[in-house]
């Protein structure tokens, strides 16, 4: 009996791939670089990539998500569109044309800390159901996009993901702030603040949490009721773009912008930025901010998390080149920063305009730490190519730090 019920099971699982491979074969088109893109629809293609996709009609990308939306000028007739549906049960097939991978979810997509998958495996992999359902896409290593942030990015208009200017984590199922941007307009959060009521409902869990933050219109307005030392506030915040996280930094300085690569050198510098007027290029590596050295995109983010009740008058950047080092003496305009007061129904803040990053259960998680493999290869200290944050340097910045 039970070898009757392992061949059945094999049987299935067999009659299932070869299904589910004539599927993708449809759904699988190569663009003329050999990189493999996937039929969202009758004109348009989807492909991961971290870098910028040269040679290609790019209707919208996300570089947060590394994601790309490419147009096809012929129409796409003889291939299947892409279906996208939550699935409950843990077991997936990594597959393309060629590859086919059996495993199951380790963690689920928390924000932008994206799936974990068993099996190590290449990028552009679809992540499918035993019912040839889309479930994901992979980018290299272990992590996968879960299809809920793929089907986002392919049908919604809105050209950024969101930002409510403070990062979370889950405790016991309760969401507390875990860190808080100072540089994000009206900021009515502290560290520590639990989270109990989201426009009059009771707010979901974190994983759910995220997405309607994440994928919520810029200049929404939010309501909570949060609980802060004992004490019951009510709170508004306005949502606004997301510019760090998945798979860039989340530093809480890509509002001033610039960016940083996973060992904190400099990748894109906003041309509007005052460190840019300062002569900050890239490859230079981030030292010490007053004097406070860091490793990481955490231990940064965590720093400026900090300042938000009360912010210095000044900071003094120091950043290493080869064998040179730069200084660079920024003010903080008062007229941005203001005390937070612990009141009842009290108005919040003062700051203006930009913020957002990576989320994550547990503590700071920037752009995660992961090894990548497949069919890209990454060069995060390019000097000249900052085509992948042409959509964030055209962002107008707000002049939180001046020289």
């Amino acid at each position: 009996m039970k070898l009757f019920a392992i061949t059945f099971f094999l049987s299935i699982q067999l009659f299932s791939n070869i299904l589910c491979r004539q599927k993708i074969e449809k759904e699988l088109i190569l663009l003329e670089s050999g990189y493999p893109s996937w039929v969202v629809d009758k004109n348009h293609l989807l492909t991961f990539n971290p870098n910028i996709l040269d040679d290609v009609n790019i209707t919208k990308q996300e570089p947060l998500l590394g994601l790309y939306l490419i147009n096809q000028d012929i129409f796409l007739k003889n291939h299947e569109v892409m279906k996208f549906k939550k699935i409950r049960s843990p077991y997936r097939f990594a597959m393309d044309d060629e590859s086919y991978i059996p495993g199951k979810i380790i963690k689920p997509q928390i924000g932008l800390h994206f799936a974990d998958f068993s099996e190590n495996i290449e990028d552009n992999l679809m992540i499918i159901s035993g019912c040839c359902i889309t479930a994901g896409l992979s980018i290299g290593g272990t992590k996968f996009i879960d299809s809920d942030y793929v089907k986002h990015f392919v049908e919604s208009k809105n050209r950024y993901l969101s930002d409510i200017g403070a990062r979370f984590k889950s405790i016991d199922d309760r969401i507390l702030v875990d860190s808080v941007n100072p540089f994000f307009t009206d900021n009515p959060f502290l560290e520590d603040d639990e989270l109990l009521y989201m426009d009059g409902e009771p707010v979901p869990k974190l994983e759910e949490f995220l997405k309607i933050i994440l994928f919520s219109p810029k200049d929404r307005n939010i309501s909570f009721e949060i609980l802060r030392k004992n004490q019951l506030l009510d709170v508004n915040v306005t949502t606004n773009i997301l510019q760090g996280g998945g798979m860039l930094s989340d530093t809480f300085l890509e509002n001033i912008g610039v960016w940083f690569d996973e060992d904190i050198f400099v990748t894109n510098i906003h041309k509007g930025s005052p460190f840019a007027k300062k002569g900050l290029k890239n490859r230079y590596r981030l030292l010490t901010i007053n004097d406070e050295a860091f490793e990481n995109a955490s231990e940064i983010r965590k720093f400026f998390s900090k300042q938000k009740e009360k912010m210095p008058d000044k900071f003094t950047f120091i950043f290493k080149l080869k064998n040179s080092k730069l200084s660079i003496e920024l003010k903080s305009n008062k007229k941005f920063f203001k005390n937070v007061k612990n009141s009842n129904n009290t108005h919040f803040g003062g700051f203006d305009n930009m913020g957002f990053s990576s989320l994550s259960t547990g503590s700071n998680i920037g752009t995660g730490s992961f090894t990548f493999g497949g069919n890209w290869n990454a060069d995060f200290k390019n000097e000249t190519d900052n085509s992948s944050y042409d959509i964030y340097n055209s962002i107008p910045l707000a002049e939180y730090l001046s020289y």
